[in-house]
């Protein structure tokens, strides 16, 4: 497939539809954008079995630095977008191969289930590096009630210090307590764990349509480090320890399968402006 399109190194960490909603509404764009042209792509997945796939691309393009172009938003029409980080112009190459292992089921009804994800990437042309991306999910019912909690955790590493390669902490979908992308690297790890009460309160509220309502709890916690391109892909992690993670916790408001959410956070380093609020 050939193409020329708008790229984000952010789209497995924030979700379309609330970025959407929130740069509809308050400009709170939390991705970051760059172009890629010229491009050429490729993609194959075989199905060993109903729910383990392996997954195999080939992708090549130029990048190229995306300035913000527009500023208008319903609520916040003098408010200015996020401006995009200046990405390293060049012609990239990768290739990518890995798996994914999906115990879960398209249906409304919350089940156990497990979601494993492993890709391992070599890039090629003026980007030459390694790297490896995991992520792990589990969906658990609890005894109580109709509750249940959802465990992700995410582990990145690349041999890349260019700015559209790196890991960033910080914002919607990584550590919903801090600032946008305030902590960034190429050695990363994440884990969010929201616990849903999938209605057990508001449902006894005699309110009309509260039961489309989530209230969730929520806690994060990440580390990421820098570390020089000709480090070993595994460089830096033997130097973790608790006291290096940032971590967060927090109230989120819900609405059906969380195509809408609201979230106030709590940072818990103890600096200024712990509260953050965000969708």
């Amino acid at each position: 497939t050939a193409f020329d399109r708008t790229e984000s190194p952010n789209r497995e960490f924030i979700r379309t539809e609330g970025n959407s909603i929130s740069s509809l509404l308050f400009k709170g764009d939390y991705r970051s954008y760059y172009r890629a042209k010229n491009g050429f792509e490729t993609k194959t997945i075989y199905r060993l079995r109903p729910s383990f796939h392996l997954l195999g691309s080939f992708t090549a393009f130029a990048y190229e630095s995306m300035p913000v172009e527009t500023e208008w938003s319903i609520l916040y029409p003098d408010k200015r977008f996020r401006a995009n980080p200046e990405v390293r112009p060049g012609n990239f190459g990768r290739i990518q191969f890995g798996f994914i292992a999906d115990t879960r089921a398209k249906s409304p009804i919350f089940r156990n289930a497990w979601f494993l994800k492993g890709v391992y990437e070599r890039g090629f042309r003026e980007f030459s590096y390694d790297g490896i991306i995991l992520t792990v999910k589990r969906y658990q019912k609890v005894i109580f009630g109709n509750q249940a909690f959802v465990l992700h955790a995410r582990v990145g590493t690349r041999e890349s210090s260019a700015e559209q390669h790196r890991f960033y902490l910080g914002g919607v979908g990584t550590l919903r307590g801090f600032g946008i992308k305030e902590f960034f690297g190429n050695r990363m790890i994440l884990i969010n764990w929201d616990y849903l009460f999938r209605g057990d309160l508001f449902s006894r509220l005699p309110i009309r349509a509260l039961h489309l309502l989530n209230l969730i709890l929520f806690v994060d916690t990440g580390w990421i480090s820098p570390q020089l391109r000709d480090k070993h892909l595994f460089e830096g992690f033997q130097d973790v320890c608790l006291q290096d993670f940032e971590t967060d916790a927090g109230l989120a408001l819900a609405f059906s399968q969380q195509l809408f959410r609201i979230n106030v956070a709590r940072r818990l380093d103890k600096k200024s402006d712990p509260w953050t609020f965000s969708l």
